[in-house]
């Protein structure tokens, strides 16, 4: 969900999965993408530009859900459609994985919030919804979810002169 140029579609292709769809409310796959997908994982793929509130897939029909740095985007009442919706079409022992950036603090905030900006071309007024590690695990206990798997990770960014950027990674059901 949130597939984008399509890069992490590829990605979970190329780690053995049979079948993958990726959906976006705006983007679609980059042609270099669509083109490498052709040559390599022909009629195993397919992409949707639909808001992930809707997903087009029956209830209890989805292997696993990705979700790689878009929560943050979306209002928290929309992250809550979004979760929702997705427990809706996972198959009862179906995985949620939720890759996001995770500040603590207000001073970690703004550095995160500049870096995204910068990679995603945002502009200035565009708001972001971020959640510490913290509150991300409570927010999944409170949508039901149990975490399987969880870490804390960094992104070294020296080009930017920011030396940590926060991430987080649970694997949930």
């Amino acid at each position: 969900v949130g597939s984008g140029s399509g890069h992490m579609v590829e990605r979970v292709l190329s780690s053995g999965v049979d079948n993958c769809a990726g959906v976006d409310p705006y983007w679609g796959p980059i042609l270099q993408v669509r083109r490498r997908l052709l040559k390599n994982a022909p009629d195993r793929y397919q992409f949707t530009r639909v808001q992930g509130q809707t997903l087009p897939f029956l209830d209890t029909s989805v292997d696993g859900i990705f979700f790689c740095f878009v929560l943050h985007h979306v209002h928290y009442d929309v992250q809550d459609q979004l979760i929702r919706e997705s427990r809706r079409v996972l198959k009862k022992d179906g995985v949620l994985v939720v890759f996001e950036d995770t500040p603590n603090d207000t001073k970690e905030w703004r550095r995160v919030e500049r870096w995204d900006r910068i990679q995603n071309f945002e502009p200035p007024w565009e708001r972001h919804f971020y959640r510490s590690v913290m509150e991300w695990k409570t927010y999944f206990g409170k949508m039901g979810l149990r975490i399987v798997y969880d870490h804390e990770f960094d992104k070294m960014i020296p080009q930017m002169g920011m030396s940590r950027v926060p991430h987080y990674v649970t694997v949930l059901r």
